[in-house]
């Protein structure tokens, strides 16, 4: 595919300004598409998650999966700004949403992570959603729960903390003297290996 010669033209595309406006007429023609196919498929599912911005302020992304011509489609749909944290809000935007486009009753399926104001029983997130569809199927997101499980069984195995302790005592030796580095990568070119750097890790951040 040849690029469009834009500069060219009289009107200069290539600055900031323009292509926001690009991206803001491909983002709502994607969205369109979207909510045309949420309405072409029988039912829904929505996963969700709140976080904060650099300026601290909340906000919700929601995505949404379902099953169109007997394809699965997951999607990004929104990334919506929060008044406040509380379960009352996030429901509030969340039944809005699709309240306006006529789609609440295909909502079967709720996910998100473990806080208490997604999951409570009572009157958090999920709950309230439930009220208003008896059949929804909520679900607690697996990826979370897995690495749960996981940092429970490595407090118990000793080998896990032996090998952790390896992995970063190897990184700590290397980063902290460039001639360490430069020998490393001497050996690996004598022995014919790629070239490569000790990379430091880390422990995957969950907010909730």
């Amino acid at each position: 595919m040849s690029l469009i010669n834009i500069s060219s033209s009289i009107i200069n595309y290539e600055n900031n300004v323009s292509g926001h406006e690009i991206l803001s007429a491909i983002s709502i023609l994607i969205e369109e598409t979207i909510w045309n196919e949420l309405n072409e498929a029988i039912a829904f599912d929505i996963m969700v998650d709140e976080s904060t911005d650099i300026s601290s302020k909340p906000h919700l992304i929601i995505y949404v999966k379902y099953c169109l011509h007997g394809k699965i489609k997951v999607h990004f749909l929104k990334l919506l700004q929060l008044k406040s944290k509380d379960s009352k809000t996030i429901f509030e935007v969340i039944i809005d949403l699709f309240d306006k486009k006529g789609l609440t009753n295909k909502l079967i399926s709720f996910a998100s992570d473990g806080v208490s104001v997604m999951l409570g029983r009572s009157t958090e997130v999920a709950s309230r959603i439930k009220e208003r569809n008896e059949c929804l199927f909520i679900t607690h997101c697996i990826a979370y729960r897995l690495a749960l499980a996981c940092n429970s069984a490595e407090k118990k195995m000793d080998f896990c903390k032996h090998a952790e302790h390896i992995i970063k005592s190897v990184y700590n030796f290397f980063s902290n003297s460039s001639k360490r580095v430069d020998i490393l990568r001497k050996y690996q070119e004598i022995l014919g290996h790629p070239i490569l750097k000790i990379k430091q890790i880390y422990e995957v951040r969950w907010l909730s």
